[in-house]
């Protein structure tokens, strides 16, 4: 996780408008730790699941299949775009 990929946002919506759903954080890096602090602030912090780093490619996919929602609130520029294009047609 890094400032750009803007978790802090999707916990802050999240707490907002959740009142059952669950959110599960795929990913680790050097913001790890300030959005897992962040997520047992809230109110909706037992509905909040943080699985870290995923080094199999195939069990991001399945995290993904799995998701009834997809959310990534990143700030990066187009060149974050292109693999999420890719990954959609990897997903459907």
């Amino acid at each position: 996780m890094i400032e750009d990929k803007r978790v802090d946002v999707l916990l802050e919506a999240f707490d907002r408008v959740s009142t059952v759903e669950t959110l599960g954080i795929v990913g680790d890096g050097p913001e790890r730790g300030a959005c897992g602090t962040s997520g047992r602030s809230r109110k909706c912090r037992s509905r909040i699941t943080f699985t870290g780093f995923l080094e199999e490619y195939e069990d991001v996919l399945a995290q993904m299949r799995a998701a009834e929602i997809f959310a990534s609130p990143s700030t990066r520029g187009d060149s974050e775009l292109r693999p999420r294009r890719r990954w959609r047609r990897a997903v459907s």
